[in-house]
């Protein structure tokens, strides 16, 4: 009897300890949510929105940012309760609920990613409440908001080619495409890109020209054709989005340096 109680405890111990182990590696994603709804609570909108990622931020103004917040009941969130916190290949999920001043309770996943050392929201997605119409095909951005989402794209892209990994791009691509393909699969992919190192040209300051009209495919997919002219030639990106969550997401993309 003795040595049952005696493993009985172990068995107990490992849990908790496993627990706590989990609870501190997460701690920090936790803390990033919750710094940026105390920031939106305070009405620090500024604050809040730089603690975005660099994709969500190039997708989504301050502007849009307030209005989602005030449609979403989330402006004035006094606490967070996460049922679960786990962190993925660099990448942090949050599940559980915003508790408002009105005691209101919104349920929430929030997805972050890594950006220089510091945890950034990548996705606020809140499931639809009452009556829920899905409309057949989204919406094309504008064409300002279309060289932006490029503009992002294509920087995180040669930042990481230059860095020698995919692994921070890698993050900030669609669920759809990192389910297909790995943090290698993508090293592989562009290992000639990769191999250029920092002799990768650099991208204009003013951002990309679009060589196309924006335009969304049979599937809906976003295609985008970007390109950076520069004196020594011109580097050229196909772009192609899927929409997640309400934000377009990369899907795929190719390069050519001319």
């Amino acid at each position: 009897m003795k040595l049952l109680i005696k493993i009985l405890a172990a068995i107990v111990g490992v849990i908790v300890l496993a627990v706590a182990a989990a609870l501190f590696l997460t701690r920090g994603v936790a803390d990033a949510a919750d710094d940026f709804f105390a920031s939106v609570e305070d009405d620090a909108l500024p604050a809040a929105y730089s603690m975005l990622s660099q994709a969500f931020r190039a997708g989504t103004s301050q502007a849009e940012l307030e209005r989602f917040l005030d449609q979403q009941g989330m402006r004035t969130v006094v606490e967070t309760r996460w049922s679960s916190r786990r962190v993925e290949n660099g990448q942090g999920f949050l599940e559980g609920r915003l508790i408002t001043a009105t005691d209101g309770e919104i349920p929430v996943s929030i997805h972050l990613v890594q950006e220089q050392d510091e945890w950034r929201i990548h996705r606020i997605e809140r499931p639809a409440a009452g009556l829920v119409e899905t409309s057949a095909r989204p919406s094309l951005p504008t064409d300002e908001g279309a060289r932006r989402l490029a503009d992002e794209t294509a920087r995180s892209f040669l930042a990481s080619a230059r860095a020698g990994s995919m692994q921070k791009f890698h993050a900030s691509i669609s669920d759809t495409w990192r389910r297909q393909y790995s943090v290698d699969d993508l090293n592989e992919s562009y290992a000639a890109l990769i191999g250029l190192g920092g002799a990768l040209p650099e991208l204009a300051a003013t951002g990309p020209e679009l060589s196309a009209t924006p335009a969304l495919d049979e599937n809906g997919v976003l295609r985008l054709e970007a390109r950076y002219p520069s004196p020594s030639g011109e580097i050229r990106f196909g772009l192609s989005y899927v929409l997640e969550s309400g934000r377009w997401q990369a899907l795929g993309l190719n390069v050519s340096l001319n």
